[in-house]
Parts: structure tokens; C-alpha cells; sequence
């Protein structure tokens, strides 16, 4: 399937609805979509051909944080799926975010599953990148969103997966037998700490 679009919006990636039935002192709720880079599936350019076939992130402690808001109650949710296997677009919503202005969206990785193939020697190569039992921290700093009363917001989040993946030295890695996969990259793995690094940089407000 082919990667959806990220969709045209105004003021760094928010957008603002009006909601008729919303009351008079709140607001219709605050969605936060999620755009795989590049669309699952998806081919990331580069020196090698790296395909992507399916991507979970597992979120906890996914927070709303703002003038108003503190990342507790109507704007934290104890955890979240980001699965994608076919299309780019997931979502978060907070139905009852009220009015006012939102600064962070703040979250911890909990684990991770990166799955497609990569081109050496003129052979596709499965891979897994996977990592359980972890925390990292994910801040994405939306630059002051406004949610007025009454109406309701939308703000984009590019998720840069193949950043990710074209800095992974895929030519120093040994082939393996696991899973299915012929590259591993785990907990295990010295590339580990490079692969949790690009895991919290990777989400970033859209424009």
C-alpha cells in the first residue's frame, strides 16, 4: 500500500477544527497522528536498498503537557500502541484535553520492533531491530499549540524512521539465523546504543 501523505496544516504542524458540539468552556479533544517516514511499507534511499514492513513502538506514560495541563487525568494515557503495518498514520487522542496551550508531548519507550530487508551483495536480507523491557524517554517540544474553547486540535508528529535506519553500519553486521531474520539487533547487540539514541530523536513536530 502506498505511504499516505502527511496531510497540509497551519502553525508548525496543528490545526484547529470547529466542533459544534462542544461545550462553552472546553474543548472537542486534542489528536496527536503519528507519520512513519518513510510509509510501512516503504523503501528508505541510501547507498543500500532498505525496505520496511512493519514497525511497533510501546509507549507508557503518554502525556499532554501545557498551561493547563499537566500531564495527568484527561491528558495521560498509562500506555499506547503505535503499530504500523501498512499505511503511515497513527493516532492519539485526548478527548477531553482542555482549552489552553500545550507545550510538550512527553512518552517512554517501553520496547520496539523494526522489521523489512536490507541489499547486500545483491541479496535481500531480512533484519529485526528489537528491543523489550526498556524505558526511553521521548519529548517532542510542539512550540506553544494553542486549543481554544470549543474547538478541536490536531497536531502532526513525524516519526524518522529512516534516519534510524541509514545509520545502522549494515556492513559490519554478521548474518544470524533468528526469527526468520538473517541481521539481528537487540539488547544484545553493540549497535544497541546508537539504535536507542536515534529512538528518541526520531519523533519530531511536522511543519
Amino acid at each position: 500500500m502506498a505511504a499516505d501523505a502527511a496531510p497540509s496544516s497551519v502553525d508548525a504542524g496543528t490545526s484547529m477544527e470547529m466542533m459544534v458540539d462542544a461545550g462553552p468552556t472546553t474543548s472537542a479533544g486534542l489528536t496527536y497522528e503519528f507519520f512513519s517516514q518513510p510509509g510501512i511499507p516503504g523503501v528508505v534511499g541510501g547507498p543500500l536498498e532498505i525496505t520496511v514492513d512493519s514497525v511497533a513502538i510501546y509507549l507508557e506514560n503518554v502525556r499532554a503537557i501545557g498551561d493547563s495541563a499537566s500531564g495527568t487525568g484527561d491528558t495521560q494515557l498509562p500506555s499506547w500502541t503505535l503499530d504500523w503495518g501498512a499505511g503511515s498514520r497513527e493516532e492519539i487522542r485526548f478527548d477531553r484535553a482542555p482549552p489552553g496551550r500545550y507545550s510538550l508531548l512527553r512518552s517512554e519507550i517501553k520496547s520496539y520492533e523494526i522489521r523489512g530487508s536490507v541489499t547486500r551483495d545483491d541479496d535481500p536480507e531480512p533484519f529485526i531491530i528489537r528491543e523489550n523491557n526498556t524505558l526511553l524517554d521521548v519529548s517532542v517540544d510542539l512550540g506553544g499549540v494553542m486549543l481554544e474553547v470549543g474547538m478541536a486540535g490536531r497536531v502532526d508528529v513525524g516519526v524518522g524512521l529512516d534516519e534510524l535506519l541509514l545509520s545502522v553500519p549494515w556492513s559490519q553486521i554478521e548474518s544470524v539465523d533468528d526469527d526468520g531474520a538473517e541481521i539481528l539487533i537487540d539488547s544484545s547487540s553493540p549497535l544497541i546504543g546508537n539504535i536507542r539514541n536515534k529512538m528518541t530523536q526520531m519523533f519530531v513536530l511536522l511543519p
